[in-house]
């Protein structure tokens, strides 16, 4: 069993998985080697397609894999979703 780090929440304590976790279960990393060859649909996390994020609060979240295509957002907003390494519709940076 691998570590256990306590963290907390509004409502107390909690049990999680250590920080990093998810590079190093492969989360991170396992599909993105797929991300220009296989069809999205296949390798998305989520799907936010033709989403209206204008105004969203986004800056602080991961949006790795993200289904983003067809979603309008800032010019802001589309740097960090590229940051991020969500999939967006081929646009000029």
């Amino acid at each position: 069993m691998g570590e256990v780090v306590l963290g907390s929440t509004r409502s107390g304590l909690l049990v999680g998985a250590p920080p990093s976790w998810g590079t190093r279960t492969g989360f991170y990393s396992a599909d993105f080697q797929d991300h220009d060859r296989l069809p999205p649909e296949t390798i998305r996390k989520a799907n936010l397609q033709r989403a209206d994020l204008r105004g969203a609060h986004v800056l602080e979240c991961d949006f790795y894999l993200v289904d983003l295509r067809g979603a309008a957002f800032t010019h802001e907003q589309g740097q960090h979703f590229r940051k991020c390494g969500a999939i967006l519709d081929r646009r000029p940076d």
